[in-house]
C-alpha cells in the first residue's frame, strides 16, 4: 500500500495514509528524512506508471500488466493513469488486466471496442480505469497522428515513412512472424513471398487504387483487363493505339475516272433474213438498214484522300500528381 492513488486529498489524513510514509504529529525527528524518502520513492512509483516503461505481457487480445504501485483492488484503480507499451500489435476487441484485477474492455469510447491492429508493437499507450462501466479507456488516443488502422494505406508527401510503423507499398516481402497481425488480416492477397516466411504487400508504385467491386460491372475484364472483384486484381495501361476495328463506319471522300481503252464494230455479211444481217436498197439513195456487233472496253480508277495519320499509340493518363503512399504494417 505504496503509492500515489492511496494519498488523501485532505491533509490529515495523510498522517500513516502511505504504509510507507509516517508524517504523525509528534514523529521522531530521525523518522523525518526515512518519510521525505518514502514520499520520493511513492512519487517515483507513480511516474513510472505513467511513461510507458510498463510493457505488456499475454496475449495480442488480452493485455496484462504489473504497476509499479502494485493496485490491490478496482475502487483503488478507478481514475488512474496507466501507461503501458504493447508488447505485441493488438487484435480485435483487446481487453487489459492491471494487477491481476481481471481482464477488462480496453476501448477508445463507450461501447467501442478496438478493433485489430490499432495498438502498435513498441508504442507508449495511457489508459485510464473507468469504474460505472468497468472498462478502460485510451487517453488522448485520438490526438495521435500515427493513429491508422493496421493495413490502412494513405497519401504521403514526405520521401521517408514516419516511422516503423509504415512502409511504402511496392509490393516487397513482409515477414510472416513480425508482421503476424498484417498476414493475418492480408494473407497471400498480394503475393506468397517466398511460399512460407514472407508474404508481400500491396505494389501501388505508378498506379492509381479503385474499390473492389461485388461484381465486376464497372471496371470489366474486357477494358480493364483484370477482375475488379478481386482483391489485388491490376489492370489498365498508360496508352493504347487505334486500329481500324476500333473506328466508326465512315465514307471515305474522293473522285472516279473513267476512260474508253479501245471500241469495236464487227459487221458481217449473212443471207437475207439471217443473223447480224444487212442489206440495201437497188434504188440509188434508198437507205439501207444495218445490224451488228458493238464491243467497248472501259477502264475505271479511284483516287482517294488519306485520313487521319499513323497508328502510334496516344496516351490516356488522367491528370497527376506524384506523390508517395505509406501503409501501415504495425
Amino acid at each position: 500500500m505504496t503509492g500515489v492513488a492511496w494519498w488523501s486529498q485532505t491533509a490529515a489524513n495523510n498522517a500513516n495514509q502511505d504504509s510507507a510514509i509516517n508524517w504523525q504529529e509528534g514523529q521522531s525527528p530521525s523518522s523525518v528524512n526515512d518519510s521525505a524518502r518514502a514520499m520520493m520513492a511513492s512519487t517515483a512509483k507513480w511516474r513510472d506508471d505513467i511513461t510507458g516503461s510498463i510493457v505488456t505481457a499475454g496475449t495480442s487480445t488480452a493485455y496484462t500488466v504489473t504497476s509499479n504501485q502494485v493496485f490491490d483492488n478496482l475502487t483503488r484503480l478507478a481514475g488512474q493513469m496507466i501507461a503501458f507499451t504493447p508488447h505485441a500489435t493488438n487484435g480485435a476487441t483487446v481487453t487489459l488486466n492491471v494487477d491481476g484485477l481481471g481482464a477488462k474492455p480496453l476501448r477508445s469510447s463507450p461501447g467501442i471496442d478496438l478493433p485489430a491492429g490499432i495498438l502498435a508493437q513498441g508504442t507508449p499507450y495511457i489508459a485510464v480505469y473507468n469504474a460505472t462501466d468497468a472498462a478502460f479507456y485510451l487517453r488522448g488516443f485520438f490526438g495521435n497522428p500515427y493513429i491508422v488502422p493496421l493495413g490502412a494505406i494513405v497519401e504521403y508527401a514526405g520521401a521517408s515513412v514516419p516511422n516503423s510503423s509504415f512502409v511504402f507499398p511496392a509490393g516487397q516481402a513482409l515477414n510472416r512472424t513480425t508482421y503476424a497481425s498484417l498476414f493475418s488480416l492480408i494473407a497471400v492477397t498480394f503475393g506468397a513471398g517466398d511460399g512460407s516466411t514472407t508474404f508481400n504487400v500491396p505494389d501501388l508504385t505508378g498506379r492509381v487504387t479503385a474499390m473492389k467491386e461485388a461484381a465486376p460491372n464497372r471496371l470489366t475484364s474486357s477494358y480493364f483487363g483484370g477482375n475488379s472483384a478481386a482483391m489485388g486484381a491490376a489492370g489498365g495501361s498508360e496508352s493504347t493505339a487505334l486500329s481500324t476495328g476500333n473506328l466508326p463506319p465512315y465514307t471515305p471522300s474522293g473522285s472516279v475516272s473513267t476512260s474508253v481503252s479501245s471500241a469495236v464494230v464487227s459487221l458481217q455479211s449473212a443471207s437475207n433474213g439471217g443473223q447480224n444481217a444487212f442489206a440495201t436498197s437497188s434504188t440509188v439513195g434508198g437507205s439501207a438498214n444495218m445490224s451488228g456487233a458493238l464491243g467497248l472496253t472501259l477502264g475505271s480508277s479511284f483516287t482517294g484522300s488519306a485520313q487521319g495519320g499513323s497508328s502510334a499509340p496516344f496516351r490516356t493518363v488522367q491528370p497527376t500528381i506524384i506523390l508517395n503512399k505509406i501503409m501501415r504494417v504495425l
